[in-house]
């Protein structure tokens, strides 16, 4: 997922797992073009695990 500009992955990173929600920086899934993004993993998961997914995500961001 591409973050807003302004938005720092390291602070996504943090709010996320204060949630306990695993994500990876761009950087470290691409080799050209991932700065500014997050990845978050979805296959193995069920829809609801996704949608739960998503609300947290969508706090993280919140709270910075």
């Amino acid at each position: 997922m591409r973050l807003p500009d302004g938005v720092e992955p390291a602070a996504v990173l943090q709010a996320a797992a204060e949630r306990k929600l695993a994500l990876i920086s761009g950087d470290d899934f691409v080799l050209d073009g991932g700065s500014g993004a997050v990845r978050i993993a979805f296959s193995g998961v069920t829809p609801d695990e996704i949608r739960e997914g998503v609300t947290r995500l969508a706090a993280a961001l919140a709270a910075i």
